[in-house]
């Protein structure tokens, strides 16, 4: 839900009450019921994985029945390898970071003139947009136990925890991901800063008690030594417990022990 929330937030901020927004979360839901879980909106925005892209297909064609004049908007990984697949299903694909883009889609959308293909056009810093706020989701979904618990009877299972994600992108090009493909759009890591990491994390303590992270970064401890270090810093500063996947080739015992 990261990257949805990241993008209505930003709408929020861009539009303000001259949209309707909503976050609409299906997990859990039967695949026969999905349809019961959906209000009718003009525009909806999928972020479609390869995993899901059957079950989102099915969807989007059930939710045509019903609501005709509404428009499907597709983006995420498996949309950004196979584009021309996409547009088969949906009206519009969004390729490469669409916080920049969003904007032009509603504008077009509000238009009556949606393109079918929008692309990223320059690199995306993304200290320059606000972190994700989370009240578009119930708070129950935003802060849960477990989060963070790595076995039975795990002493962080109680500790109220939500997902974050502070740096995108991957410089490896592992065959299973798809980042590599879309590294012509993103050629570079792209982190937040230090100041804005601690503010998303001490935004989440105060309104949702979160005492925990699962960080969802493909690299969660920066490769660069110096980025690393100041993530450390940052997260022991705010005294938050957390996780994240990284690989140990750039991990020295220092950084460990920090």
């Amino acid at each position: 839900q990261h990257c949805q929330m990241q993008l209505l937030t930003i709408l929020e901020e861009n539009f303000g009450n001259r949209l309707e927004l909503s976050l609409t979360d299906l997990r859990g839901v039967k695949k026969d019921a999905l349809t019961y879980h959906v209000h009718e909106q003009d525009l909806y925005l999928h972020s479609v994985y390869t995993l899901d892209f059957d079950q989102q297909v099915n969807l989007v064609k059930k939710l045509r029945e019903i609501y005709p004049r509404a428009k499907h908007v597709a983006g995420g990984p498996h949309v950004n390898l196979f584009p021309d697949q996409a547009l088969k299903h949906f009206d519009s694909v969004v390729l490469g970071d669409a916080e920049e883009t969003i904007n032009t889609i509603i504008t077009d959308a509000q238009r009556d003139a949606l393109q079918q293909t929008y692309r990223q056009q320059r690199p995306i810093d993304t200290n320059q947009h606000p972190f994700a706020r989370r009240h578009f989701v119930p708070a129950s979904s935003t802060a849960r136990r477990d989060t963070i618990s790595v076995g039975k009877d795990n002493k962080y299972s109680d500790l109220r925890g939500t997902t974050v994600v502070f740096t995108r992108g991957c410089p490896y090009s592992c065959a299973f991901c798809a980042l590599p493909a879309i590294r012509s759009i993103n050629p570079k890591m792209r982190a937040k800063s230090p100041e804005n990491i601690e503010a998303e994390i001490e935004y989440l303590k105060k309104e949702y008690g979160i005492q925990a992270l699962s960080i969802h970064d493909e690299i969660g401890i920066p490769l660069q030594r110096e980025h690393a270090i100041s993530r450390l810093e940052v997260l022991a500063k705010t005294g938050v417990i957390w996780k994240g996947q990284c690989r140990v080739d750039g991990i020295t015992p220092d950084l460990a022990q920090l």
